[in-house]
């Protein structure tokens, strides 16, 4: 329908754009390490710290991934203890 003005309104389409959440497990348990390596016992406390500020901002792709990334973490640290 054409406005008053004599141009035509542009369409409004709605998009779903998709979002990559298929993260291997290799890549996971290699983020896991690199945290591990880097930040020692501390890695849990970022990895947590990264799921609660995804939930927080509702990046709800993200934060299921690094849920996956605090759980191996957590193992890592687990296997490191004597």
């Amino acid at each position: 329908m054409e406005p008053a003005t004599g141009l035509i309104e542009p369409r409004r389409i709605a998009v779903k754009m998709p979002v990559m959440t298929k993260i291997d497990d290799d890549a996971v348990a290699a983020s896991a390490r690199e945290l591990v390596a880097r930040r020692g016992q501390a890695a849990r406390q970022e990895a947590e710290e990264r799921v609660a500020e995804f939930e927080r901002q509702a990046r709800w792709p993200e934060h299921a991934i690094a849920v996956r990334i605090l759980t191996a973490v957590e193992s890592l640290l687990r296997e490191r203890l004597p």
